[in-house]
C-alpha cells in the first residue's frame, strides 16, 4: 500500500512540476527546485519521464475533430486551435498544432530530459552511498529512528514520514503525524525536514513537529530552528507572491502554520510537557478532557470514549504514564466526578457520575 501510495503521489507531482516547467517562462530558481525534487527518487525521475511522454503524445494527436462531440475552430491569427466539447456545459481546449508545438517543446523537452537524466546520473553515480527509508506507524506505535551520527527521531503513533540521508545531511519529509528530532550532528550536518509547505532547518537542537490536514506545528525544545513557508509546484494549494517569510524559533518557542499559509504568532511555551510523550508520559495543564482523551487514545489500544458531552470541556491537569490509560481514568473516577460503564475488553465509556 505504501509504494501506490508513493508512486501515486510522485505522479500527481510529477505532472505539476511539468506544468510549471515545461514552458518558456519557467526560471532558474524553479528548474533548481525540479532537480533537488528528482534527486529525492528514482520514482521522481520515471514518473517525471512517463508524464513527459504523455504530453508529448497528446500535443501531437491532430484528430481531435474525429473524436465524438468536438468541433475545431481554426484560429484566423495562426494561433493554437480551439476544441468546442458539445454537450449540456460546453468545454473548450487550445489545442496546439503539430508544427507549432514541435517549435515550442523541442528546446524545453531538451532541457527537461537532460535535468532527468543529470538526476539519474547523479542517484545512480555520485550518490552510491544515499540512503532512503518510509516509517509508517498505526495505533499504539511508536518507533525510534537513530542515524549513525547520533541525530535521533521519535516516531509517534498514526505517523507517515520519510528519510534520505545524502553526504551527511538528512532529509526528512513528515507527511502525517508526530515527530520529535533530536540533533546531535556537527554544526555542519543540518537537518532538513520539510511538512506541507513548511521547510524547517535544525540548527543542532531538539524539537517536534506535528502535522495534520490543516497545519504544521512546530515546538523547539532546545537550540534553534528555522522555519519558512515556500510555494511549490508539489503543493498547488493557492499561488502567492508575498515573499517568503522565515522564522527562527529558540527553546520553549512554538508556533503554528495553517493550510491557508498563515503564520500563527510565536508563543512561550512548556516544550517538555508538549513533547513528553517521548519519555513516556503524558502531561496536561488546564487541558479539556476531550483532547487528553484524544491523546491516551493514539497511544494505547485501549480506547476510552465519552458518552456525555457535558464532560468533553471539563479541563484537567497532571501527569501520566502514556501506556497505562487506566491510570488516568482512575483519576478522572476520583477527582471529576466520572464513572466508567460496564463495557467489553479493550474499551472504556466515561459518564458523569450524578447530578453536577
Amino acid at each position: 500500500m505504501l509504494s501506490r501510495d508513493w508512486r501515486r503521489r510522485a505522479a500527481m507531482e510529477a505532472a505539476e512540476w511539468l506544468a510549471n516547467v515545461g514552458g518558456e517562462q519557467s526560471d532558474h530558481h524553479t528548474r533548481v527546485a525540479l532537480m533537488n525534487w528528482l534527486l529525492l527518487s528514482p520514482v521522481h525521475i520515471a514518473e517525471f519521464l512517463r508524464m513527459m511522454k504523455l504530453r508529448a503524445q497528446l500535443s501531437a494527436f491532430s484528430d481531435w475533430q474525429r473524436l465524438p462531440g468536438t468541433i475545431v475552430h481554426p484560429r484566423p491569427d495562426g494561433a493554437d486551435n480551439v476544441v468546442s466539447l458539445t454537450g449540456d456545459a460546453p468545454i473548450e481546449i487550445v489545442v496546439a498544432s503539430a508544427a507549432r508545438t514541435g517549435r515550442r517543446w523541442v528546446p524545453a523537452a531538451a532541457s527537461l530530459l537532460l535535468l532527468a537524466a543529470l538526476a539519474l546520473i547523479t542517484i545512480i553515480v555520485v550518490l552510491p552511498g544515499a540512503r532512503s527509508n518510509a516509517y509508517r506507524t498505526v495505533v499504539a506505535e511508536r518507533l525510534d529512528v537513530r542515524f549513525t551520527d547520533g541525530t535521533l527521531i521519535h516516531i509517534g503513533p498514526e505517523t507517515w514520514l520519510t528519510t534520505r540521508t545524502i553526504w551527511g545531511r538528512h532529509y526528512v519529509r513528515l507527511l502525517r503525524g508526530d515527530a520529535v528530532f533530536d540533533v546531535r550532528a556537527p554544526a555542519h550536518r543540518h537537518l532538513f525536514v520539510r511538512a506541507a509547505d513548511v521547510r524547517i532547518r535544525d540548527i543542532g537542537t531538539v524539537f517536534g513537529v506535528r502535522r495534520n490536514s490543516s497545519s504544521v506545528q512546530i515546538t523547539v525544545e532546545q537550540g534553534l530552528v528555522s522555519a519558512s513557508v515556500r510555494q511549490s509546484p508539489a503543493f498547488p494549494r493557492r499561488r502567492s507572491t508575498a515573499p517568503q517569510k522565515t522564522l527562527l524559533l529558540g527553546a520553549n518557542r512554538q508556533v503554528t502554520f495553517t493550510a491557508a499559509d498563515t503564520v500563527g504568532p510565536i508563543r512561550w511555551v512548556d516544550a517538555r510537557r508538549t513533547l513528553a510523550w517521548t519519555y513516556g508520559r503524558l502531561e496536561f495543564l488546564s487541558t479539556p478532557i476531550a483532547r487528553a482523551v484524544q491523546q491516551f487514545n493514539r497511544f494505547n489500544h485501549t480506547q476510552i470514549y465519552i458518552a456525555d458531552r457535558n464532560l468533553n470541556a471539563r479541563l484537567i491537569s497532571g501527569a501520566f504514564s502514556v501506556t497505562d490509560p487506566n491510570s488516568f481514568v482512575a483519576f478522572l473516577q476520583a477527582t471529576a466526578g466520572v464513572r466508567v460503564l460496564n463495557v467489553p475488553p479493550d474499551t472504556i465509556v466515561l459518564e458523569t457520575k450524578g447530578p453536577q
